[in-house]
């Protein structure tokens, strides 16, 4: 759910709903035979899936808006049709996807289509979302186990690339 393009201040209330959620649950938690639920992922290991969304759509979510800010856009969806601003954003959830495949044995196809959605999600023009907005809090979004420290770091582990998480 985000603010609508033209949204104006007599539109306070008013709000667009987006195609793209997740609802990733961890299936230890229940007991017995759980019943078909559309649009849920059931996983063993929920942490893995927490991890995929801080760092790969969060992380390009904070890269689109501080390179967005530097580059004097106001949107996000400005600042990833720049396309020099979407080939960093996606590089580093590339890298960070090498990361989550390696640590939790994600599928590297499924996890390809993951970002194409992300990305996808990003260049939706119903959506006004600012760089203020989603660059907010750098502190926390700067910390060690984070969405963009923590990647990197998984880089240095797994000795993969990490140019793009160091442009981000």
């Amino acid at each position: 759910v985000g603010p609508h393009h033209t949204q104006s201040e007599a539109d306070e209330v008013r709000v667009v709903v987006e195609q793209f959620f997740e609802w990733d649950v961890d299936q230890n938690q229940f007991a017995g035979q759980l019943p078909p639920l559309d649009g849920v992922t059931l996983c063993d290991n929920l942490q893995a899936y927490v991890e995929r969304k801080l760092f790969t759509l969060n992380t390009g979510h904070a890269i689109t808006a501080y390179l967005g800010f530097i580059r004097g856009y106001g949107t996000i969806l400005q600042s990833i049709n720049d396309p020099e601003v979407e080939a960093v954003v996606k590089g580093a959830m590339e890298e960070s996807a090498q990361v989550l495949v390696k640590r939790y044995g994600f599928d590297p196809e499924a996890h390809a289509a993951y970002i194409a959605r992300i990305l996808q999600r990003f260049k939706n023009p119903y959506l006004l979302d600012e760089v203020m907005r989603v660059g907010r809090d750098p502190l926390r979004k700067l910390d060690v186990s984070d969405r963009l420290i923590k990647p990197l770091l998984g880089t240095l582990e797994y000795g993969t690339p990490h140019d793009n998480l160091c442009k981000g």
